[in-house]
């Protein structure tokens, strides 16, 4: 609607009643000061530039192939879903910015229920409600990592987005967090079937798996496959993780990073499996290689996360402590390997059976279970915790 300027509007009520000119200004009033409905903003970047930008309008769909885009002057723009780093989600939905809030000051439980409530609403467009579906899940298993009996709500409201949103493009993440989930929840052998589909999919070819997306999942069935004692297929995943990060090449530098890091870490599987099995003193020397050959953080972490478990096989304790200290203290990569690393810290505490050991023990223990409730160290902490 054309505004009137207000030289053109003064002089157009200079020639009206006093009650005319105040139903002009009843009239007139609202329109000047109608609120802006917030755009969603796409931020994406060019595979062949490296360079991003920002697409601002309103997301109709947001689907493992593309991500469609409603601009204010009517035109509709498709973005290929794999060049989309993050989309800014604008107006919508009070029960979805709500949740938004909640999340914000770690009020999970009220995250969880506003972001359910956008989710269930048909007015709700179906990219925002696919989008707190995802919140309400990843929120979920914020409160679970304090409440472990919440991780199968994470993965029944991952199921819950499958239903729902089969093709959009979050569905890899959903995937992956139910994996997670399944695995925090002690169904180890569930999670690494997750994770192995993932990378089947990816790849396959499948739109919208990104190769880091792909080459990640295979690394964690593979830690999954430990942890469900299924060394044959850990060594295979490994593997198969190992391959997928050589395989990637990015303008991107820090996708190339993380690919770097992955190939490190995945390269050693075969000795992190056996260190995982109990035959750590076995491959012990390959740690040491590796700790003074990685050129990665997450390699040099993961050598002395083994190095650890190696020398506390042996008896050496207070060798065992040293290098658990160094990937709690400076492992800045996993938040898995710094919990794990902690549990490995009491072990040798306890083991080594000095004054003092003990409460160093529980306060590293305490550490797991207020700081990394959602690793899979969290449930073997609780269990150590109950004994001491």
């Amino acid at each position: 609607m054309k505004i009137a300027t207000l030289p053109s509007l003064a002089r157009t009520a200079l020639r009206l009643a006093p009650a005319a000119m105040a139903a002009v200004a009843m009239l007139s009033a609202p329109a000047l000061a109608a609120p802006q409905a917030k755009p969603d903003q796409v931020f994406r970047i060019n595979p062949r530039t490296n360079k991003a930008s920002t697409v601002t309008g309103t997301v109709t769909e947001d689907g493992l192939d593309n991500v469609k885009v409603t601009r204010r002057d009517g035109r509709e723009i498709s973005i290929k879903s794999a060049e989309v780093i993050q989309i800014a989600w604008g107006s919508g939905s009070t029960a979805f910015s709500d949740g938004g809030t909640y999340a914000g000051r770690g009020a999970w439980e009220d995250a969880v229920k506003s972001y359910q409530e956008a989710a269930g609403d048909s007015a709700v467009r179906d990219p925002l409600r696919a989008e707190a579906r995802l919140r309400a899940a990843t929120s979920l298993m914020a409160l679970a990592a304090s409440d472990m009996t919440r991780f199968g709500d994470v993965a029944g409201e991952c199921d819950r987005f499958m239903t729902d949103f089969p093709s959009a493009r979050q569905v890899p993440e959903v995937l992956a967090l139910k994996s997670r989930a399944q695995w925090l929840n002690g169904d180890a052998a569930a999670a690494r079937d997750g994770y192995r589909s993932i990378y089947d999919a990816g790849n396959g070819g499948a739109e919208g798996y990104s190769p880091i997306t792909t080459a990640d999942a295979a690394m964690h069935g593979a830690y999954a496959a430990i942890s469900a004692g299924d060394n044959v297929g850990a060594r295979e995943l490994f593997d198969l993780a190992a391959a997928a990060y050589g395989a990637i090449e990015s303008e991107n530098a820090s996708v190339m990073a993380a690919a770097a890091a992955g190939a490190e870490v995945a390269g050693m599987g075969e000795a992190i499996t056996k260190a995982s099995s109990g035959d750590a003193k076995s491959v012990r020397r390959t740690f040491e290689s590796a700790s003074k050959s990685s050129e990665t953080s997450a390699g040099m972490a993961a050598a002395h996360l083994g190095l650890g478990h190696a020398w506390l096989a042996e008896g050496d304790f207070r060798k065992a402590q040293f290098e658990f200290a160094w990937v709690a203290g400076l492992d800045h990569t996993s938040a898995d390997r710094r919990a794990e690393a902690l549990v490995g810290l009491a072990e040798a505490g306890l083991k080594a059976g000095e004054a003092g050991d003990a409460n160093a023990a529980k306060t590293a223990l305490r550490q797991v279970a207020s700081q990394y409730g959602a690793t899979p160290s969290a449930r073997k902490a609780a269990q150590l915790l109950e004994s001491l």
